[in-house]
């Protein structure tokens, strides 16, 4: 009966018991908080909205992404200007746009159906870059844009003020 008292023992562990009181904390997050069903932010209560990325949050976002791509120095001078014009794109939106850069380069090889290396095609990221872009738009409606970037539920924010409703004062 060893074996029997192991798998008890298991049992309680793997269903938290086995004097480990540790909270459980449930984080939820999406990219389309007003598609989330009203039961399931009840559960949830205090709510945080993050603003779309900034120009230098967005410029990070592209470095990273890109980070694994032999580029020339020209197109590496263009991902400041994507950074620009990829206003209100969220972090998922500008994955997807590099993704489409590097399909947009494949594409471009088996078109000219060459023996040249990737290396070869490095001239043509720029282009591809452009073109990526023409391709993945940001799924955020542009009229969302100046939204506030924080916001709380109506129960959680009963009795504050309009002026009180700032960024510092909900995070505290």
């Amino acid at each position: 009966t060893e074996a029997k008292e192991e798998q008890e023992e298991d049992d309680e562990t793997s269903e938290g018991g086995g004097g480990n009181n540790q909270p459980v904390v449930v984080l939820g997050a999406t990219n389309c908080p007003y598609d989330v069903d009203s039961a399931i932010l009840h559960c949830l209560p205090p709510t945080l909205k993050m603003g779309l990325p900034d120009f230098d949050s967005r410029l990070q976002i592209l470095n990273l992404f890109l980070e694994w791509q032999d580029m020339t120095d020209g197109a590496q001078k263009v991902i400041p200007s994507f950074a620009e014009v990829t206003k209100g794109y969220l972090g998922s939106d500008l994955k997807e746009l590099c993704w489409a850069v590097a399909m947009e380069l494949i594409r471009e090889m088996m078109r000219e159906n060459s023996r040249r290396s990737v290396m070869g095609l490095k001239s043509k990221r720029e282009e591809s870059m452009e073109k990526a872009l023409d391709d993945v738009a940001s799924k955020v409606p542009a009229k969302k844009y100046n939204s506030p970037c924080y916001y709380m539920p109506k129960e959680a924010a009963k009795g504050m003020s309009a002026n009180s409703c700032n960024k510092k004062s909900m995070l505290s």
